[in-house]
C-alpha cells in the first residue's frame, strides 16, 4: 500500500504510467519489515504473484510463514542456508510416519531452520513482487540490508530512484 501511494500521486490515474506533467518522484527508501501484515488487497503486485501460480489463499498462508524468518534467538548459528547470515535456535525435532505425511504434522515435525529458510523465502517473494512493480514504473531499484542478520532479521530495505 505504502508503495501504491508514493508511486500513485505521481500518476495519470487512467493507465498508472508516470505522467511528465506531475512526476516528481525522485526516489524512496521502504524498510520492508512485518510482512505477516501484508494482506492481498493491498498487495501491489498482484499480477506478479498470479503469474507465478500464487493465489489470494497461498499469498495469506505466505504471510503466516513470513514470522519464521524472525521466531527466532539471534546469537545462535544457523547453518546450511546458503546466502541468508540469519541466526536461529534450533528447536527439537520429531520423526514422524512418512505415511501420516499432511501439511500439519510436515509443519510440526519441521527443524527450526528449515521454518526460517521458509520463512525467509517467503519475505522474498512478497518484496521481488515490490520491486518488480516499481521497475514496471521505470524506476531503478535495490533491495539492501541495512543492518546485520544477527542485530535484526528485518533488515531489508527496497530503495528506488528515477532512472538517470
Amino acid at each position: 500500500m505504502t508503495l501504491r501511494c508514493c508511486i500513485s500521486k505521481q500518476c495519470n490515474q487512467h493507465n498508472d504510467a508516470p505522467s511528465d506533467s506531475t512526476c516528481r518522484l525522485i526516489g524512496l527508501a521502504i524498510a520492508t519489515c512485518c510482512h505477516h501484515l501484508c494482506q492481498w488487497k493491498h498487495y501491489i503486485n498482484k499480477r506478479y504473484m498470479l503469474d507465478l501460480g500464487i493465489t489470494k489463499d497461498d499469498f495469506n498462508a505466505m504471510t503466516w510463514l513470513t514470522s519464521w524468518a524472525v521466531d527466532a534467538d539471534h546469537g545462535s548459528d544457523l547453518c546450511g542456508t546458503g546466502s541468508f547470515d540469519l541466526q536461529i535456535r534450533e528447536n527439537e525435532h520429531v520423526e514422524s510416519d512418512p505415511s501420516t505425511y499432511d501439511v500439519k504434522n510436515m509443519v510440526k515435525n519441521m527443524k527450526a531452520v528449515d521454518r526460517a529458510v521458509v520463512g525467509l523465502m517467503c519475505k522474498d517473494i512478497i518484496d521481488v513482487g515490490r520491486f518488480m512493480w516499481l521497475k514496471e514504473h521505470e524506476l531503478e531499484c535495490e533491495l539492501v540490508k541495512y543492518v546485520p542478520s544477527n542485530i535484526s532479521p528485518e533488515n531489508r530495505l527496497l530503495v528506488a530512484r528515477q532512472k538517470s
